[in-house]
């Protein structure tokens, strides 16, 4: 792991977050968050390291000991890793369906579209709804020979559908390839469902993705099981207050909000806080997302010292 980055002070990191941030301000549009580039060539102050604002946008890759990894920000909530000749997949998600679209909306642009690489492909889920297990895409995407990861409970229902599932219990590390472990980690869901988030460990660098998870009182186990922290932490921000048919409305958010997703990172001692699951559906009075998150993000990552990237779809992380 990029430990440069993790032992930094915290007013290191608020220096940095808050001169990249002037640079890095952005609007929604019709078709969602769309942000600037950042212009300059220097480092940022504080930080020995190039403005992460331009370097994540214009890099795209990076070697490690002879690995070449590629990390995509994907649809929604959907990340995608390349590493050598693997794919790794998370929450995917490639094709609208008609139970999805009654309950979120359609999406307010399209989805990124993905094909089938030489290499092997495998696949990590958080849990089953619709907009985070796309089983017609997962079973395109995995071929004959890839298989999705997932927590024990939900295996028979990816079995039944055709998906070669291997499970994992909360807290077990599995190590899919040379080079590429991944582990269960607590997550809580807004109606109970199973729901598990994942980190990933690929060459020097760690994940945190957190699915659609509300808040919860993990992330500080989170954080002592893996003290030297995570270089990015790819988090919901949207908020969404529900109101599904057979569910009595709370009026309570059914995922993070905005400055929950700041804490949890800063709690989760990660580098970097990429906002996923925001922006893409809304769809009153069944399915409403917080106003304004952009700008909350970025009023709230300054006071709490915390580094925020805003990725557009298929923006290439690393």
């Amino acid at each position: 792991m990029n430990r440069s980055y993790t032992t930094a002070t915290r007013d290191t990191v608020r220096s940095v977050s808050e001169e990249c941030l002037r640079r890095y301000i952005g609007a929604f549009s019709v078709g969602g968050f769309m942000p600037g580039i950042c212009d300059q060539q220097t480092t940022c102050p504080g930080s020995n390291k190039i403005c992460s604002l331009k370097a994540g946008i214009a890099s795209g890759r990076e070697e490690t000991h002879g690995m070449t990894v590629h990390i995509r920000r994907l649809s929604w909530a959907g990340v995608e890793i390349n590493f050598n000749d693997r794919r790794l997949l998370i929450d995917t998600l490639q094709f609208s369906r008609p139970a999805l679209e009654k309950f979120m909306g359609r999406p307010h642009w399209p989805l990124v579209e993905l094909e089938k690489t030489e290499g092997p492909t495998d696949a990590l889920v958080t849990h089953i709804h619709h907009d985070h297990l796309d089983i017609e895409a997962l079973r395109y995407l995995l071929g004959e020979e890839g298989s999705v990861y997932c927590h024990a409970p939900i295996v028979p229902h990816l079995r039944n559908n055709g998906l070669r599932a291997k499970e994992i219990e909360l807290w077990q590390s599995i190590r899919i390839a040379a080079g590429l472990t991944i582990t269960a980690v607590p997550a809580v869901d807004w109606r109970g469902d199973d729901q598990v988030s994942w980190v990933v460990e690929v060459g020097e660098h760690r994940l945190f993705h957190g699915g659609d998870t509300i808040w919860h009182g993990s992330w500080w186990q989170i954080a002592h099981r893996f003290e030297e922290g995570f270089d990015w932490a790819f988090l919901p921000v949207n908020g969404v207050i529900v109101d599904l048919p057979g569910y009595a409305p709370s009026g309570i958010p059914a995922t993070l909000t905005p400055h929950q997703a700041v804490v949890a990172t800063r709690l989760l001692r990660a580098r970097m806080l990429c906002p996923i699951h925001y922006g893409q559906f809304n769809n009153p009075p069944f399915y409403v997302e917080q106003p304004d998150i952009a700008r909350d993000l970025q009023n709230l990552a300054l006071q709490e010292g915390v580094a925020l990237e805003l990725y557009p779809d298929g923006a290439f992380v690393l």
